[in-house]
């Protein structure tokens, strides 16, 4: 059982041998807020920076990302055509 406040705590006083509590404090909850907009940004800058670099390597005259390269693979149209960075995007 997690209790957000001393307050709380104190209430839950009669029945605390039925319970275990743990009082978080408002630094504590600072932390693990904060650690988890960290972790959600890391995430979505990690997911642009992907997008970004397979829809802009694809699209421009290089037509491919570096492993592709490696391997001599173009990306194209059907029609043999630089795709558009909307398109890579897709």
């Amino acid at each position: 059982l997690f209790v957000s406040s001393p307050e709380a705590a104190l209430m839950l006083e009669d029945d605390s041998y039925y319970y275990s509590t743990t009082v978080i404090t408002d630094e504590e909850w600072a932390v693990i807020m904060g650690l988890i907009f960290f972790y959600v940004g890391a995430i979505l800058i990690g997911i642009v920076v992907t997008w970004l670099y397979y829809a802009i390597m694809e699209s421009s005259k290089l037509q491919g990302t570096l492993g592709k390269m490696a391997l001599g693979i173009k990306v194209t149209k059907v029609t043999g055509e630089k795709v558009t960075f909307g398109r890579a995007t897709g």
